[in-house]
């Protein structure tokens, strides 16, 4: 179990770097002053909630469910995400007035080599 589902986190943290939890599903909206957010195979992941709004990194690596990223959360200045799955997916994010200012979309193919 990660630090996040033992709720063992300090409020003020300002970097979460977390991986291999398969119960994350999403990040405590409690982490306001969260500046760096790095994920790695947290296979139930699904969001980021708006009130993290001070996010400049944000990374997420292998295996997750995300599909957006909360227009409230504009001041991200670095985004990588890979989706690893038999699915097509596509990630959006938005400016504060709602306008899409980029979308990514992954396709991923199952190759039998």
């Amino acid at each position: 179990m990660c630090i996040v589902c033992s709720k063992g986190y300090n409020t003020n943290l300002k970097v979460l770097n977390l991986s291999n939890c398969d119960n994350l599903t999403s990040i405590p909206k409690e982490l306001i002053n969260l500046e760096e957010l790095y994920i790695t195979k947290c296979y139930n992941f699904e969001s980021i909630p708006k009130e993290l709004n001070k996010l400049k990194i944000v990374h997420i690596h292998y295996y997750n469910l995300l599909k957006t990223i909360p227009y409230e959360c504009q001041q991200i200045e670095e985004i990588e995400i890979d989706y690893h799955s038999t699915n097509s997916a596509a990630l959006y994010l938005y400016s504060k007035d709602k306008k899409k200012i980029f979308e990514i979309l992954t396709y991923i193919y199952n190759l039998n080599l």
